[in-house]
């Protein structure tokens, strides 16, 4: 889903985009998809470390990545039934998104549980969850999604996806049948907890490390997420990590060539990760 500072300022965001300098990051490498968290999160770690990543083909995820990536899946299979679909034009595969959201969410409302639910850093997702829910009953961007995306929301969807969309209880024919689900499923919700919970599990064994409970900080996070934007839309340059924070260097694999990178005196520029041997 596409990732904006507020629901209400969705119409904002898109004249945004539709101006943005061809050259920005957004331009470039999201125009099709919008933001994710994640694109989020990884600007707060190092803005220039995204950048690098954007632009290196050769950058690939490393192990540990991936055996969290596959750990993700494991623990989703644990509640949920995969299904492959194949989807056959752009409204077909925004269409699945918002199915698995609906599916996700009756799935937490009948059975207390789900996983791997497709929102829109765990503050991210709790602010995107609330502003669903604020924004149900009114003001519900449907426009907005269909025109940043450039969608059709009355061409059909594929039959498999119409047989998928049956079975999970409602019917659609097209994209604007699943979208006004999507919005009717969004107004029976109510906002997420303030007290948040982050888990951090073993890969070695999946036995939990420790679990950090965390209140919630609207301002915070609409202003990082305010600040994320503007390196995406392009009005500004990526920004070095911090001195006293260089220490993230010794994780990057970009550190030979980023000229922010001042600790010359260090033995080593790579070190292994605390969690690869977890």
């Amino acid at each position: 889903m596409c990732l904006v500072p507020d629901i209400e300022d969705c119409g904002d965001f898109l004249r945004k985009k539709t101006k943005a300098d061809n050259n920005s990051l957004l331009h470039r490498f999201r125009s099709k998809k919008g933001l994710f968290v994640t694109d989020v999160t990884k600007t707060e770690w190092c803005e220039r470390q995204t950048e690098f990543s954007l632009f290196s083909e050769e950058w690939k995820n490393n192990e540990a990545m991936e055996v969290g990536r596959k750990r993700h899946v494991q623990l989703q299979l644990e509640v949920q039934t995969l299904v492959e679909l194949e989807a056959k034009s752009a409204e077909d595969d925004m269409a699945m998104k918002l199915v698995n959201f609906i599916n996700g969410v009756n799935q937490l409302l009948f059975d207390g549980l789900t996983r791997e639910l497709p929102i829109l850093s765990l503050m991210c997702y709790k602010y995107l969850w609330d502003n669903l829910v604020a924004h149900a009953h009114h003001d519900f961007p449907r426009k907005q999604l269909y025109d940043y995306f450039e969608l059709n929301p009355r061409r059909a969807l594929s039959k498999d996806l119409q047989a998928a969309c049956k079975e999970s209880g409602f019917t659609a024919l097209n994209l604007g049948d699943v979208v006004r689900c999507y919005q009717n499923t969004c107004k029976i919700l109510r906002p997420c907890n303030k007290k948040l919970v982050l888990r951090y599990e073993s890969q070695r064994d999946h036995s939990v490390l420790v679990e950090e409970k965390i209140a919630y900080d609207e301002d915070w996070v609409k202003s990082e997420i305010g600040s994320c934007l503007e390196l995406w839309l392009g009005q500004r340059e990526a920004s070095y990590v911090a001195e006293d924070e260089q220490w993230k260097c010794g994780y990057c694999d970009f550190v030979s060539e980023c000229q922010g990178y001042t600790d010359t005196n260090s033995e080593s520029t790579q070190f292994e990760s605390d969690y690869s041997s977890e």
